[in-house]
């Protein structure tokens, strides 16, 4: 799945980016095929994936702490409304969902 997603156009600038795409849209779609209907549902549930998990999914860690990055509710809110829509559809987050 994350070979297909790879091939998504990516909606974001360049500066700032911390986590892959295909990991974001991965994630999302997981966690709506897993009962999540929202954002915020989202982001606990992914909060909870083994680090193995994150690390397949291309997760980075902070310089200075070495703590995982786990997207916030904003930043998955943002990545999912700049995708197209057939892809948001995909991932759950179309008719109010998110």
């Amino acid at each position: 799945m994350l070979q297909a997603l790879a091939r998504v156009p990516e909606p974001r600038d360049a500066g700032g980016r911390i986590h892959p795409l295909p990991g974001l849209l991965a994630i999302a779609i997981a966690a709506v095929v897993s009962g999540s209907s929202r954002v915020v549902e989202t982001v606990k549930w992914a909060a909870d994936l083994p680090d193995a998990t994150w690390e397949r999914l291309g997760a980075t860690r902070d310089a200075f702490t070495g703590v995982r990055r786990v997207p916030d509710d904003s930043t998955l809110s943002r990545v999912l409304t700049r995708t197209p829509s057939m892809l948001r559809c995909a991932a759950g987050c179309s008719a109010g969902r998110v």
